[in-house]
């Protein structure tokens, strides 16, 4: 059961500018809705300060003067923050939203993190903490929740820096969060009490198990005090000192500087590189060729006919996705012309109204991808984006399919997200004459899931074959070798 910290609270339903669309999550200060930017049409997180600690106006003045000095970051590993504002007495914070999983999330599920992966976290944290503290700021409040993966997770950010606040600053109230010691008695706190907290999650990820029921609540993290959490074996000795010196409990025995764990953590990485690995000894056993020949040959035989019936399976999906590929085109080049004809009289008159109405009416009875008119001039005149009518057209990136209709250009595009979409470039034209152009972005038809289970389906089959063929082979290369014994005795 949601504690009263996180259950849903009543959401507004704007604030500011940003159309608030669902609550993300609720600590016991702040509560953070998914919101929507209607002027730059993008999605972002707003922080909220809770009614509570708004009514504060101290507290509430505090809020607002951090999240502006945290809108002068600028570091890829720190989620940035757009936009602070105040309304009805109410505080509030937008900044990116990130997708993806967190640190916690990947902890929780068990997995054990690479080393090397362990490190290039460690880096980036230190380095994002170091342009914090450049500004004089400390965050305060590090732990695995606050780190989002990004790229694929080859890269992290640190969010939550709404309540970045001055050196020599008190904790924020009532946030148990993984803290220094000196952050647990109320003591000032500088840059060194983030570095203990970077430790802390160092040593998470370092686990060999989960164990960390407690990153799913509020609470503290295990102290270093209370000991560490048991690590993998035959962690690098440097490694170790690094996180002993993180650890420590007086922060004039921690490392100096952000940028001071930087270093060091590269300095480990270094010693994973240059640490040649120890190599194991084989002793070969002595045959003839003959007998090598007849204990490889039916294995041979099976490689070749597994290799030969993959190929065949994945030389018909390539068939299968050409066919679909060309089926797309031939539909979207159609369409597009349809569209093309049906646009050329407003074009020549330049009613652009009537344009941006025929965009309009297309994109809602239809489910395209995008749809652009352009003027003889390059100038967008009817736009599926309200934002790109009026601007200079400009070609998106992509890969010319060279197919289609005689006339209309074919491009491949990858989408951020969704199916790939094909773009169909055709001239708008008037009893012969070019007047403009347009733009018809259409979803490739993939395979269905039918298909795809039929792919699967056939994979199994041809694992099963292989392996219900590796036992006869097997013992046919041991009766070659049990005939050439003698004759290797001799």
């Amino acid at each position: 059961m949601p504690t009263d910290v996180e259950s849903i609270l009543p959401a507004p339903e704007a604030l500011g500018r940003y159309e608030i669309l669902a609550q993300l999550g609720a600590g016991s200060v702040c509560v953070v809705y998914r919101a929507f930017d209607p002027v730059l049409q993008r999605a972002l997180a707003v922080k909220v300060l809770r009614p509570e600690w708004s009514r504060q106006p101290d507290l509430r003045a505090a809020f607002l003067a951090r999240a502006r000095a945290a809108s002068r970051l600028s570091h890829p590993c720190l989620a940035e923050v757009y936009d602070v504002g105040e309304q009805d007495g109410q505080a509030y914070v937008a900044m990116e939203l990130l997708s993806g999983s967190t640190l916690a999330e990947v902890l929780l599920s068990g997995r054990l993190v690479p080393l090397r992966t362990v490190l290039d976290y460690g880096i980036q944290l230190a380095q994002a903490l170091a342009a914090v503290h450049a500004a004089g700021l400390v965050h305060g409040t590090i732990k695995p929740a606050k780190l989002h993966l990004v790229k694929s997770g080859r890269a992290l950010k640190l969010v939550d820096t709404g309540f970045l606040r001055p050196e020599g600053a008190g904790p924020v109230p009532d946030t148990p969060d993984c803290r220094a010691p000196e952050g647990h008695t109320g003591s000032a706190v500088d840059g060194r009490a983030d570095l203990y907290c970077c430790g802390i999650v160092l040593r998470h990820l370092l686990a060999l198990g989960p164990g960390l029921d407690a990153l799913t609540t509020d609470a503290s993290l295990p102290s270093a005090s209370e000991g560490a959490a048991p690590l993998r074996k035959r962690l690098p000795s440097a490694l170790l000192e690094v996180l002993a010196r993180c650890s420590q409990m007086l922060p004039e025995q921690r490392y100096p500087s952000a940028l001071a764990l930087a270093e060091a953590l590269r300095a480990v990485q270094v010693t994973l590189v240059t640490e040649a690995p120890v190599a194991a000894v084989v002793v070969p056993v002595q045959r003839s060729a003959r007998a090598r020949w007849l204990a490889c040959w039916p294995f041979a035989l099976l490689a070749l006919w597994a290799l030969s019936l993959a190929g065949g399976i994945v030389l018909m999906q390539a068939v299968q996705q050409r066919a679909l590929l060309q089926q797309s085109s031939a539909r979207g080049a159609a369409v597009a012309r349809l569209l093309a004809n049906q646009a050329a009289e407003n074009v020549l008159g330049a009613n652009w109204d009537d344009v941006q109405v025929l965009v309009e009416t297309t994109m809602h009875q239809q489910g395209f991808h995008h749809l652009q008119i352009v003027d003889p001039g390059g100038h967008v005149r009817g736009s599926s984006v309200l934002m790109q009518v009026g601007t200079l057209y400009r070609p998106p990136e992509g890969n010319d399919l060279k197919m289609g209709e005689p006339g209309v250009r074919v491009m491949r595009q990858q989408p951020l997200e969704g199916p790939p979409v094909l773009e169909f470039d055709t001239p708008i034209q008037f009893s012969g004459r070019t007047v403009g152009r347009l733009l018809l972005g259409v979803p490739q038809l993939e395979r269905n899931q039918s298909s795809a289970f039929g792919v699967w389906s056939s994979l199994c089959l041809l694992l099963l074959l292989s392996l219900l063929a590796a036992v006869p082979a097997f013992v046919l290369g041991q009766r070659g070798l049990r005939l050439t014994r003698p004759s290797e005795d001799s």
